[in-house]
């Protein structure tokens, strides 16, 4: 008799609690597909056409500890710093418009060797400076032509070919419906970072919060960078993570902000080793501008 109400409460049991588990299946899978999804980015430009975005960028190496080798085997110990502030107005005209005006560059380098020399340099370096540059998309690839007067030094002409797009954030998020949580990766050519040319970028969309009155996607980016130093023959590798504030209203990056390391290595001008380690951080801030009424 105990053995079949034993029996008989078992079957109960079991019953019930796979009962149980079908309720808690159902409920997940209704939460799963119930789970709101975000449009992180969208084709064309019109959201924009009539505003202006104020981008101001600031980058900074520093902590950055250095050796250098000579032929001969001497090495000679020393510390960089470099910092650069850009500050540009864009104007979206049209959708294939857009003017731009670098309000702000400055860059500055710093530079000791122990016991030899030390220098400093601090400058502004763009000749497009307060120079209003109209970009036109023209065969689904942009022409940049500066509208003030200035020399067409090779320079200029170098600025003016170098890649303006205002879809650049295209590659990094694609047109496809994101959901929290969600994890992907991107070609890092799409960052703005002096002497970095390429990497991977792998982001994920954290959270929906408000920032300065618009929704936005708050999302974690890790990169792994490479690039040069500015000199031919001197590689720079960079790993950082940064947190990126999107506007679910214009789709552009309100904020990333970011640091890591830096190393770098090769050799310079008069077969001189160079290699060191530092430190990076990077603050880019983009307002959206309404026409005044």
């Amino acid at each position: 008799m105990w053995k079949c109400v034993c029996l008989s409460a078992l079957s109960m049991i079991l019953f019930v609690s796979c009962d149980a588990i079908d309720q808690v299946i159902e409920a997940v899978e209704s939460v799963e597909s119930s789970e709101e999804s975000y449009d992180l980015n969208v084709e064309g430009e019109s959201r924009l056409v009539g505003k202006s975005l104020d981008v101001v960028s600031k980058q900074h190496m520093y902590d950055i500890q250095v050796k250098y080798s000579t032929p001969n085997g001497t090495v000679i110990p020393g510390d960089m710093e470099w910092a650069m502030a850009r500050r540009n107005w864009f104007q979206v005209i049209a959708e294939d418009k857009v003017r731009e005006t670098l309000l702000v560059d400055k860059k500055s380098f710093e530079m000791s060797i122990q016991n030899y020399q030390s220098g400093k340099e601090r400058k502004s370096i763009s000749p497009l400076l307060n120079i209003p540059v109209l970009h036109e998309k023209v065969d689904g690839k942009w022409k940049s032509t500066p509208e003030g007067k200035i020399l067409m030094t090779k320079q200029v002409k170098k600025l003016l070919e170098s890649s303006f797009d205002l879809e650049e954030t295209d590659g990094v998020y694609g047109f496809q419906a994101r959901s929290v949580g969600d994890e992907w990766e991107a070609d890092a050519k799409y960052m703005d970072i002096e002497g970095i040319s390429g990497g991977t970028l792998k982001m994920k969309f954290l959270k929906v919060e408000e920032y300065e009155g618009q929704e936005c996607a708050i999302i974690s980016m890790k990169a792994e960078l490479h690039g040069s130093m500015g000199q031919e023959g001197i590689s720079m590798n960079m790993k950082m993570d940064a947190e990126i504030i999107r506007s679910l209203q214009y789709y552009v990056d309100l904020s990333i902000k970011g640091g890591g390391e830096v190393v770098f290595a090769g050799v310079a001008h008069g077969g001189v080793r160079l290699q060191g380690t530092g430190k990076m951080k990077m603050d880019y801030t983009t307002k959206v501008v309404e026409p005044e009424s």
